[in-house]
């Protein structure tokens, strides 16, 4: 009988490009890991807003953006389509809303009532927002 199998040279030119794509595959994954388990990819910048704001700001989520979204840390929303407050900061950083508050909000979610809003009212929300990220 004739053994049909074949014989891999470990020092040939596929063996050693398979292996080199494995351990790049494996280094990726590591990366890939280590960066999600690292929170936010970017600094966050601080909004500058003062105690009585982010007291003003809390009072405002609770009673305009309550009705739809988690406004309390370790809080589910009523509308499943409305994010946590604490979830806001996992895709980019709070201060960004800021421009957005200013201008008028475009709706996120169904229902959501398109806004303007002052700037001590813009920093007490995004400080009290900022107050509330999961750490």
């Amino acid at each position: 009988m004739v053994d049909r199998r074949v014989r891999h040279n470990p020092r040939s030119p596929a063996v050693l490009l398979e292996a080199a794509l494995l351990r790049l595959l494996l280094l990726s994954c590591t990366v890939g890991l280590v960066a999600c388990s690292h929170g936010p990819r970017w600094e966050e910048e601080d909004i500058g807003a003062s105690p009585g704001e982010i007291e003003a700001g809390q009072r405002m989520a609770a009673e305009q953006c309550g009705t739809c979204h988690a406004v309390a840390r370790d809080t589910q929303s009523p509308m499943r389509n409305a994010p946590p407050f604490s979830y806001l900061g996992r895709n980019y950083p709070i201060s960004s809303l800021a421009e957005a508050l200013a201008e008028g909000m475009i709706t996120g979610h169904d229902g959501m009532p398109e806004w303007e809003l002052e700037p001590a009212e813009i920093r007490g929300l995004l400080g009290y927002i900022q107050s509330v990220q999961d750490p």
